[in-house]
C-alpha cells in the first residue's frame, strides 16, 4: 500500500505539472518571479523550514513526557531524522520513532502512537479554529492575520492542572502553523502570486489565502499511503488557489514545488545530522551496558 500511494503520489504530481504547464503565460509568468526573487524572501523560507524542526522536536516532547523523560536535544535529533526518513517511500520515520522510545526509554509502542494520534487532533483542532476565525474577522472588519491566534483561546484551559499538558501542546501546534502560513505566504510572493515589499507587508487577502492552503495542505500530509502528501499538496493548492481568485492554477503548483524544494534543503541536512548524532547515541548506550 505504501508503495501504491508513492505510485498515485508521483502520478498526481505529474498530472498537475502537465496541467500547468497548459498554462503557459502563468507558468512563465511564476519562473519569471523565481528568477528575480528577492534573496531575504528565499532565506525567510528556509529559515521557516528550519524553524519547523525544533517546533515539532517541542510538541512531541510536550506529549511523550508524560511516559518518559526525554532530553530536547535528543528530541530534536529525532524529529529530524525521521522527518527525513518519513520522505521515504515506506515512511519509516514513524516506526523509527516508535523503536527508539521504546528501547531507550521503555516506552510502549502504544503510548508513542498515541501522541501522534493526538498531534493529528491538535492539527485538525488549530486549522478548524483559524479557518473559521477568517470570516468572523472579516465580518467585524479586523484584521485578518488575527486569525493566527485563534487557536490561544481554548488554551486558556491550561489553567486546570490535567490540561496543561494539552494547553501548551496547542500553543506550540499553533506556532507551527503559523510558521507553516509564513512559508505559504512567502512561497505565493516567490512565484508572484502576490507581492509586497517584506511577508508583514501582505494585505488581508494574501494572508487569508496563506492560511487556507496552509490548512488544507495539513489535510493533505496526513492522507494515509502517500508520503509527506506528495502530488496531493500540489493539485489542492493549484485547485484552492484560483478558486479564492488568488492567483492561477499553474502559480499553486510552482508555489508547491518551491516549498517542496526549500523543505529538501532543510531536512535533508538536518536530517542526516540528526540521524549520525542518535547513532553515536545508540553506540554510547551501547558500550555502557556491556561495560563490566
Amino acid at each position: 500500500m505504501r508503495w501504491l500511494g508513492l505510485g498515485i503520489g508521483v502520478v498526481c504530481l505529474v498530472g498537475a505539472i502537465v496541467v500547468a504547464m497548459r498554462e503557459r503565460t502563468a507558468l512563465e509568468a511564476a519562473l519569471d518571479a523565481l528568477r528575480t526573487a528577492r534573496p531575504s524572501a528565499v532565506a525567510l523560507l528556509l529559515l521557516g523550514f528550519l524553524a519547523g524542526i525544533p517546533l515539532t522536536a517541542a510538541l512531541f516532547l510536550i506529549l511523550i513526557r508524560r511516559f518518559a523523560r526525554v532530553g530536547f536535544g535528543e528530541m530534536l535529533a529525532l524529529i529530524a531524522a525521521t522527518s527525513l526518513a518519513n520522505m521515504l517511500p515506506l515512511k519509516p520515520g514513524l516506526i523509527g520513532r516508535v523503536a527508539w522510545h521504546r528501547v531507550h526509554h521503555g516506552v510502549r509502542a502504544t503510548d508513542t502512537l498515541r501522541t501522534v494520534v493526538e498531534a493529528i487532533l491538535l492539527s485538525a483542532l488549530v486549522a478548524a479554529l483559524m479557518l473559521a476565525a477568517v470570516p468572523v474577522l472579516r465580518a467585524v472588519g479586523a484584521p485578518v492575520g488575527l486569525a493566527l491566534l485563534a487557536p490561544a483561546l481554548p488554551a486558556v484551559a491550561g489553567i486546570l492542572p490535567r490540561a496543561r499538558t494539552f494547553a501548551a501542546a496547542l500553543l506550540v501546534r499553533q506556532c507551527e502553523f503559523a510558521v507553516s502560513v509564513g512559508r505559504y505566504a512567502i512561497a505565493l510572493e516567490l512565484v508572484g502570486a502576490v507581492t509586497c515589499n517584506s511577508v508583514g507587508g501582505l494585505d488581508g487577502v494574501a494572508i487569508e489565502t496563506a492560511i487556507v492552503l496552509s490548512c488544507a495542505s495539513a489535510v493533505a500530509t496526513l492522507v494515509p499511503f502517500v508520503s509527506n502528501g506528495l502530488g496531493l499538496r500540489e493539485w489542492t493548492t493549484a485547485l484552492i488557489l484560483p478558486a479564492l481568485d488568488a492567483g492561477t492554477f499553474a502559480a499553486g503548483v510552482s508555489a508547491e514545488l518551491v516549498l517542496r524544494a526549500a523543505e529538501l534543503l532543510v531536512t535533508v541536512p538536518a536530517g542526516l545530522v540528526g540521524g549520525a548524532w542518535l547513532a553515536r547515541r545508540a553506540r554510547d548506550v551501547s558500550s555502557t551496558r556491556r561495560a563490566p
